[in-house]
């Protein structure tokens, strides 16, 4: 993983569109070592976690008792939940493209989307 710059074309489009794509950022270790953090937190519920139910969003379950209401939507506060994760958030790869993106002077926070998403596939129960 480089430091690396986001390109031109990505920052046209972060202009117009207010998202990028950017590519390769994690090998396929670090992506293994995230995915095996985040399924070990879903599995054992570790909190903070939001489940579908409490979301209240139209269509979702309207308790967790109900099906699908114990469904995982997010791992929140993902930067305190393991060192592989905040590592990554803080790496030169991600930190640099943001840089570019915000300006020098932006820190990591424990915001509402510091949190790990997750697939309803995987974690409905």
């Amino acid at each position: 993983m480089s430091g690396g710059q986001l390109t031109h074309e990505q920052l046209t489009d972060f202009r117009a569109q207010g998202f990028v794509i950017a590519r390769g950022l994690a090998d396929v270790q670090l992506c293994a070592r995230i995915l095996a953090v985040a399924r070990a937190d879903l599995t054992a519920e570790v909190a903070p976690i939001e489940y579908e139910a409490q979301l209240h969003y139209p269509g979702a379950p309207p308790s967790l008792d109900a099906p699908g209401g114990h469904t995982a939507r997010r791992l929140l506060q993902a930067c305190g939940r393991d060192p592989v994760l905040r590592g990554w958030g803080t790496a030169s790869s991600v930190a640099t493209r943001v840089e570019q993106l915000l300006g020098a002077h932006v820190a990591l926070c424990q915001a509402h989307h510091n949190c790990v998403m997750s697939s309803s596939r995987a974690t409905a129960r």
